[in-house]
């Protein structure tokens, strides 16, 4: 049987996961997706997958994506851990087809200030309209989130403000004992990860927490701002940021 050839649509009977906690972290790009599984993923109870997947997508099966989730809750079982940790940001536009495969899931979503966001999308070389485009629809998706069940939500700047109760907060949440090496530790499940983007965030994560707030101040003209706040502004105020 070639998983890849299987029908898009083809009925897919959710995966044992037993024993086992699935955790999935989403958010928009660049706003701190892999600080946070890098935390999460010092647990020494939690296998640290280390790439972006991207299994969910819905040019994939889903029998595919059970799968390699098989594989992961596998290798979980094999070393004694207690479940796993996964981050591909975009999958916060495929929650319903993760909850599919694996009903037991638990999705963290992290938001942050959307003009550090741009900022950083910016120095990517992302045109100023596609950044904060890109900032609103995902954010978008996370209001729609409310209420959810399977969802926590943390923001950036909670984590670098206090990282020691908001990193509790999320382990009491995530049903994990939290240690405080997930902080003071410079491990990264992403390490072995030599070129492109992910090898920065790699050198980034393998670091203590660092403090990126207001980076938007020196990096962002009132040009961009008034870009910004013609589109974000409704979204910001959701969030609890202050113009």
């Amino acid at each position: 049987m070639q998983l890849y050839n299987l029908p898009q649509n083809a009925v897919v009977r959710p995966l044992n996961t037993e024993g086992i906690a699935p955790i999935f972290v989403v958010g928009c790009g660049h706003s701190g997706t892999s600080l946070l599984a890098s935390i999460l993923g010092r647990s020494d109870k939690l296998l640290m997958v280390g790439y972006e997947s991207g299994v969910f997508f819905p040019k994939k099966s889903l029998m595919t994506a059970k799968e390699v989730v098989r594989s992961w809750v596998n290798l979980a079982r094999q070393f004694g851990l207690s479940g796993f940790v996964e981050k591909t940001p975009k999958h916060l536009h495929c929650i319903d087809r993760i909850l599919k495969v694996v009903p037991n899931a638990r999705i963290v979503v992290i938001t942050r200030d959307g003009r550090d966001v741009m900022a950083s999308f910016m120095s990517r070389g992302m045109s100023p309209e596609f950044a904060v485009e890109r900032w609103c629809q995902d954010n978008q998706k996370v209001l729609a989130l409310d209420g959810h069940a399977s969802i926590i939500k943390t923001r950036y700047e909670d984590i670098v403000a206090d990282p020691t109760a908001e990193l509790q907060r999320l382990c009491d949440a995530l049903g994990l004992e939290f240690s405080d090496e997930m902080i003071t530790g410079t491990g990264s499940g992403y390490g072995w990860i030599k070129d492109g983007n992910m090898a920065k965030r790699a050198a980034e994560t393998s670091k203590p927490i660092y403090d990126s707030r207001g980076k938007w101040k020196q990096a962002l003209t009132s040009e961009h701002l008034e870009i910004f706040w013609k589109e974000a502004s409704g979204i910001m105020s959701a969030f609890g940021y202050e113009k």
